[in-house]
């Protein structure tokens, strides 16, 4: 061989190497390169507005989001405090803030925040709702009481007439009350006098008592957080939540008393309640327990 071309033969071959080095393509494929795919960043955005930008709302009130992209699929971060229907209708459940979002393959997650007031009133909401009455239910004592259902809540509870309520004979209570047909209770001997009534709940969990009344006679300077006025359920003292104001006998003054019970929805529950000092009046047609879950 001549030694000449040996040489040059060699530096060809090492001239087509760096070439191929350089390219960075794999022996038998092919020199086009493969599209990359494309990142969450570049994707189309996904635009969630509320309806005249509300997006501060009050418990059960509702707010209709928009998505400037169709077909998307709505969700909630915290259902607790505010739920959305598959059309992108928001329903205020509860306090708090929730994440709501409009997602659809293709496009870049569009997200809203709803802010869910605490009620100004938390007293009154129960007195506020619209329930439907279902039929009359008897306690073992021959009591009625009615089943309400709002189906928008989801909530569930009961009405009890004045008339139905009763003596209770759990231990330890000095059952001496007078019940008036005008919804007044009248205690006797200065001590705590109990009305009550037995009742089986729609289903265990916690509800609310809701009063609503006027106090009269001897309770000058008292409020609901005073041995004045009680509320026990099976026995057990309750937490008295309501006005803070004292209860004038002289004006009569209208209070709320809202205490919170835990009922077991398996067997019927004793729910009393008493004053003392001073005759104290309900509004009859406040009387109703509600489910708070």
């Amino acid at each position: 061989m001549n030694f000449k071309k040996g040489l040059s033969a060699v530096a060809l071959l090492l001239a087509l190497t760096v070439v191929g080095c350089n390219n960075n393509t794999p022996a038998g494929s092919s020199s086009s390169a493969k599209p990359s795919t494309q990142s969450s960043a570049a994707l189309p955005s996904n635009k969630v507005t509320a309806a005249d930008n509300k997006k501060t709302l009050e418990v059960d009130e509702t707010v209709q989001l928009t998505s400037d992209v169709e077909g998307v699929t709505w969700e909630t971060s915290a259902a607790a405090v505010a739920t959305v229907d598959d059309k992108g209708l928001v329903t205020a459940v509860g306090a708090g803030t929730a994440k709501i979002s409009a997602k659809k393959d293709g496009y870049k997650a569009g997200e809203i925040s709803i802010t869910v007031n605490k009620p100004a009133n938390p007293l009154l909401t129960p007195l506020q709702r619209n329930y439907t009455e279902g039929e009359a239910q008897t306690n073992t004592t021959g009591k009625q009481y009615i089943p309400l259902n709002d189906a928008t809540a989801g909530k569930v509870g009961v009405k009890i007439s004045i008339q139905n309520w009763e003596l209770p004979t759990f231990e330890g209570v000095d059952a001496t009350s007078k019940l008036a047909s005008d919804g007044g209770i009248e205690p006797k001997n200065e001590h705590s006098a109990f009305i009550g009534f037995r009742i089986k709940a729609p289903k265990a969990g916690n509800y609310q008592l809701v009063l609503r009344g006027k106090g009269s006679s001897s309770g000058d300077g008292k409020t609901l957080n005073d041995r004045a006025f009680a509320v026990k359920v099976n026995g057990q003292d309750v937490e008295i939540e309501g006005d803070r104001e004292p209860i004038n006998s002289t004006a009569h003054t209208d209070f709320v008393a809202a205490p919170t019970l835990a009922l077991s929805g398996v067997e019927e529950d004793v729910v009393a309640i008493s004053c003392s000092d001073y005759r104290i009046k309900f509004d009859t047609a406040s009387f109703v327990l509600f489910n708070e879950i």
